[in-house]
């Protein structure tokens, strides 16, 4: 029916979509004001992707290409060419590589996987004297696939499994246990194209919505950093008018934490010329890495791209090592 009623039942669902999860997460707000939740494998928040960064994380109503499996499945679904990207970040607390790749299926929709390392780096152990005596490797692996679809010309669907494993790793004379543990998460998300012109788009996503993470024992595991994400991207056509054969689309994201009962916001934007040359920039709050505001460039040609991201403020940039974030992508 929504291919008959068009825009009109896409916002409709949309609605609803809204409704159910801010009703579930103003419950999960009340119940949070009692206690103060705890989370677990928080390196699920660390930002992946120069483009996303570069554009304040706002991205979850944009087509990023294969940077949607991790911000917005849904973004995934008009993708018409096969990619495969390379991702990297360094922070003053671990460096982070993934690796994505995106398969267009025809009116099947579109499939994706991606594999993501986020990687602290070997520490010493030291005893009294300040010795060293051993060492330890804590490293974290994300495994994800995801599939996306569309409905009609306005609306887009996905949905990203995750499987996540939490490890540490120890040699010689350790003061705390080697361990190995997984779970399982999902994200879930929704766009939808709000106006003839196609200018506007509304989005919806949950983040990383999936069982505990067991460390210890049952009691002590600790929920998942699901996040709600409702957005909004809008392409000025001022600038169109204004530059020939360049576009300026801004976004502004709201996330909603859902085991704390807080939120944040996020405003970003990308300038393209030509589709060859990319300017961004955004500003935040409430980021997995800390961060205050990005900048951001990139560079396509033919089906080659390369983008590079900043970000400032926060505490990686307090310890004077601001975080940047380098991503090469092919399409073929």
């Amino acid at each position: 029916r929504c291919h008959r009623f068009g825009a009109a039942c896409a916002l409709a669902g949309f609605a609803a979509v809204a409704a159910v999860a801010a009703v579930a997460f103003s419950s999960r707000v009340a119940a949070a004001q009692g206690a103060v939740a705890q989370e677990g494998a928080l390196f699920l928040l660390a930002p992946i992707g120069a483009r996303a960064v570069g554009m304040g994380q706002a991205v979850s109503a944009s087509d990023l290409g294969s940077e949607s499996i991790w911000w917005n499945p849904a973004g995934l679904a008009r993708t018409t060419r096969r990619e495969a990207a390379v991702n990297y970040s360094k922070t003053v607390i671990a460096t982070g590589s993934a690796v994505d790749v995106v398969v267009p299926a025809g009116r099947a929709g579109v499939v994706a996987a991606a594999v993501y390392l986020f990687d602290p780096g070997q520490q010493p152990v030291t005893d009294v004297n300040g010795s060293t005596v051993g060492s330890i490797n804590p490293r974290s692996v994300v495994i994800a696939a995801s599939y996306a679809a569309t409905f009609g010309s306005r609306v887009n669907t996905g949905v990203t499994y995750k499987h996540v494993e939490d490890r540490l790793d120890c040699s010689g004379s350790c003061t705390v246990p080697s361990y190995a543990v997984s779970t399982t998460a999902f994200d879930l998300g929704m766009q939808v194209i709000a106006d003839p012109a196609k200018r506007l788009t509304l989005a919806f996503a949950v983040t990383n919505l999936g069982f505990r993470l067991q460390v210890i024992d049952a009691s002590q595991a600790d929920p998942l950093p699901t996040r709600m994400h409702f957005a909004a991207q809008y392409a000025i056509p001022a600038v169109e008018r204004m530059v020939t054969d360049g576009v300026l689309k801004i976004g502004a994201e709201f996330v909603g934490n859902l085991s704390l009962g807080n939120s944040s916001l996020r405003w970003g934007g990308e300038f393209a010329y030509q589709q060859q040359y990319f300017l961004r920039a955004g500003l935040l709050d409430g980021s997995g890495d800390g961060s205050r505001s990005t900048v951001g460039f990139g560079v396509q040609r033919g089906g080659i791209a390369m983008d590079f991201a900043q970000a400032f403020g926060g505490f990686s940039s307090a310890a004077g090592k601001s975080p940047t974030y380098v991503t090469l992508r092919f399409r073929f």
